[in-house]
């Protein structure tokens, strides 16, 4: 009995398909049937998926804010003054935007004749500390130079003082560091020790040494931060100041 009730149950032959998307274009395609000469479904059209924005990312902050009061343009700090032996108002921060910068002097017969200046500006010149029986801090200047592209700074000795050089910024292999072989004769450019020097190098210059620059880039400035340590005042030196 229950083969005849299955045998007699009536199920549609049609095609189904679920709902379709008119708003993206969906539809069911169809085709001429050879044999009964009617259309008939041959596909259907789907939609293309619905594009979702990708989500931002989040970028934290550059700079993470400091738990205490930071000031972002001055330069004066109360500081120790050893031979005061008090506190005192000090100018210990040099800002870039408050440095004057002032032309190089020209004293070089070797220089190319399209060659440009440099510009330099100091930041700090300090006095000898007597730190009693810890010794003495030696005086020492502090500044920067910067050469544009194709710039010499002409041969220098450094006398009795030593100068040290740290390059900041330019282009990598093209700050030209030339050593005189003979401090105490003429300019040698022949005979004197060459160097290519990149951001992030540093060159020391001792005391009574000749030193040349020239920036070999034609595009990019070459900027250096200097210091001179100068020699400590004689005994001589400090009765003449009494």
């Amino acid at each position: 009995e229950e083969e005849e009730e299955e045998s007699n149950v009536r199920r549609s032959k049609r095609m189904k398909y679920p709902p379709l998307k008119y708003w993206k274009n969906e539809r069911l395609v169809y085709s001429l049937d050879s044999e009964t000469k009617a259309p008939k479904v041959v596909a259907v059209q789907l939609g293309e998926p619905t594009p979702h924005p990708k989500a931002k990312k989040r970028l934290r902050k550059s700079i993470r804010a400091s738990h205490f009061v930071c000031d972002a343009s001055g330069e004066t700090a109360q500081v120790w003054d050893q031979d005061a032996a008090s506190l005192r108002a000090y100018a210990a921060v040099a800002r870039q935007t408050s440095l004057a910068e002032t032309q190089l002097p020209v004293t070089s017969d070797h220089r190319p004749r399209d060659a440009d200046v440099g510009l330099a500006a100091q930041a700090f010149n300090c006095d000898a500390v007597d730190l009693g029986p810890d010794g003495s801090v030696a005086p020492f200047i502090s500044g920067r130079v910067r050469l544009p592209p194709a710039a010499v700074k002409d041969e220098e000795s450094v006398g009795p003082c030593a100068q040290i050089f740290f390059l900041a910024s330019g282009q990598p292999a093209s700050l030209e560091l030339a050593l005189a072989r003979d401090p105490f004769a003429p300019f040698d450019p022949a005979a004197a020790s060459r160097f290519l020097l990149s951001p992030g190098d540093q060159f020391h210059v001792p005391p009574f040494n000749v030193y040349r620059l020239e920036n070999r880039s034609n595009t990019h400035d070459a900027l250096l931060f200097w210091l001179i340590i100068k020699p400590l005042p004689t005994p001589a030196d400090n009765s003449a100041l009494v």
